[in-house]
């Protein structure tokens, strides 16, 4: 049998009843009058179809029934409070899982700076992962993908297209065809953009397994990689060194399970996801060919 949702409200109350042994110290703890605090144990009482104390100006006395219902009902208040503390922690912890790929996972630390004030009490958790988790399967809360789900179930908004060029340190330009290729080490080498270096039978000599790394080994003008333009037209010291490769343009789509989206922490980051690529538009313009 099930206990009545009201009763289980009240044992927290009934467990102070009886440490403190007075309706007014009782009171005191709890914040609340006497006189709501004896029309709650009356209530408690009631239900229980029992007198659970004795009242004297003494105070609070447990009757032999209410000794009973004390001792059977001690465990369950331990786990009420153990429950609650649990629910008070998880709701001070929640976090939002984004996956994305290691490009968008990076432009999007760049701009958390506007989200701090909304989701200081949030963990949010950026995972640099092209395709690996399903949104479908809630492996993660929201997903930035080249590719737009057809599932009924996830909400799918549209973001920015994505354009891809070859980039090289600024003052190596001139001697860029002599360059040897650097690659962004990711859990998949079977991306557009992986299997277009592929083919241009140029070996790639670099590997890099960060996106930091990468940047700062071209600009040290040691090599030249693909990269999207949003990344490349916007860091100091990198030079266009190619024409845009319109072959590996693709759109992207910002993705959360329609579940999902009726959380709050969740959908408050889906929208300032939203937000964030509206307002950087014109990083995501396809650039001019250069000269």
């Amino acid at each position: 049998m099930s206990l009545d949702p009201e009763i289980w409200n009240a044992l927290p109350l009934f467990e102070q009843l009886v440490q403190c042994g007075s309706i007014k110290e009782t009171a005191r703890s709890l914040n609340m009058s006497s006189a709501t605090l004896t029309r709650r144990l009356n209530a408690l009482e009631d239900q229980l179809h029992c007198r659970l104390f004795v009242r004297s100006n003494e105070g609070l006395t447990l009757t032999t029934q209410g000794e009973d219902f004390y001792h059977q009902a001690h465990p369950l208040i331990s786990q009420s409070q153990v429950l609650h503390h649990w629910q008070k922690d998880h709701s001070q912890t929640r976090s939002v899982h984004i996956t994305a790929g290691h490009w968008s996972a990076y432009f999007l630390t760049q701009h958390l700076h506007s989200l701090e004030s909304q989701a200081s009490q949030y963990e949010l958790i950026i995972a640099p992962n092209i395709e690996q988790l399903d949104i479908q399967g809630r492996e993660a809360d929201i997903a930035i993908r080249s590719h737009r789900p057809t599932q009924d179930n996830l909400v799918v908004k549209q973001g920015n297209t994505v354009h891809f060029a070859p980039y090289c340190g600024a003052l190596n330009q001139q001697q860029s065809d002599s360059l040897p290729w650097a690659q962004l080490l990711t859990h998949s080498q079977t991306t557009p953009s992986s299997l277009w270096l592929n083919n241009q039978n140029e070996p790639v000599r670099y590997k890099v397994s960060d996106c930091g790394a990468l940047l700062q080994l071209l600009i040290t003008g040691v090599a030249k990689a693909l990269l999207p333009t949003f990344i490349g037209e916007k860091v100091t010291g990198l030079q266009r060194c190619g024409a845009i490769i319109d072959s590996l343009s693709h759109q992207q789509w910002l993705v959360i399970h329609q579940v999902d989206r009726h959380h709050p922490h969740i959908r408050m980051m889906f929208d300032w996801l939203v937000n964030t690529y509206e307002q950087h538009t014109t990083t995501f313009q396809k650039p001019q060919d250069s000269d």
